[in-house]
This record gives C-alpha cells, sequence and structure tokens, in this order.
C-alpha cells in the first residue's frame, strides 16, 4: 500500500508532466499555426488571387479527406503506448511505433 506522502508525490509529478506536456503541445500548435499563416500569405502573393483561388479550390477536398485518414490511430498509439510505458514494456513501444508508421506510408503511397 502507498502512504499519503507517496500518493502526493505521485499526483505531483503526474501534474508536472501534464502541465510540460500541454505547454509542448500548444507550443508545436503555436508555431504550426504561425507557419501556416505565412505560408499561406507567401503562395497568395506567389500565384495571385486567380491561381491562389485554384489553389484553394483544389486543397479543399483534399483537406477534407485527410480528416479521415486518422481513423483514431493516434488516440489508439497514445492510449497503447502509456500504458506499455507504465509497464516498462518497450517492446510494445515500438512495436505500436512500426504499427504507426508502416500504416503512415502505405497511407500515403494511395
Amino acid at each position: 500500500m502507498t502512504n499519503d506522502g507517496e500518493a502526493e508525490s505521485i499526483e505531483l509529478e503526474v501534474a508536472v508532466s501534464s502541465l510540460k506536456g500541454s505547454i509542448f503541445l500548444f507550443a508545436g500548435n503555436l508555431a504550426a499555426t504561425i507557419i501556416g499563416a505565412i505560408t499561406s500569405i507567401l503562395i497568395a502573393r506567389l500565384l495571385g488571387p486567380d491561381g491562389y483561388g485554384l489553389y484553394t479550390l483544389v486543397l479543399t477536398p483534399a483537406s477534407f479527406l485527410l480528416l479521415f485518414s486518422g481513423f483514431g490511430v493516434g488516440a489508439a498509439a497514445v492510449k497503447y503506448i502509456s500504458e506499455a510505458r507504465r509497464r516498462r514494456d518497450y517492446n510494445t513501444i515500438m512495436g505500436v511505433l512500426s504499427t504507426i508508421l508502416n500504416l503512415g506510408l502505405r497511407g500515403s503511397r494511395g
């Protein structure tokens, strides 16, 4: 059994880990948004109004199809990797990562 001090220590460790993860996730999303905005501006200026309109016309259906490409693979990976990490089962972690990589490569080939 764990005592109260040990339980509080574990809760604090989980809270700190969650906070760090949230900060990294926020920073990554912020960077992706900024890069995407800058890229959109550059593409619009390079292509002009007609070219950019055609570009977005082609890009919109492709972007819509990407919504369905994951089918929850990311959420499943987080679940299984975190469970395996807690058990220190590194073979399972490598297996999950390998499966995701294979699925991604096969999906990108069309």
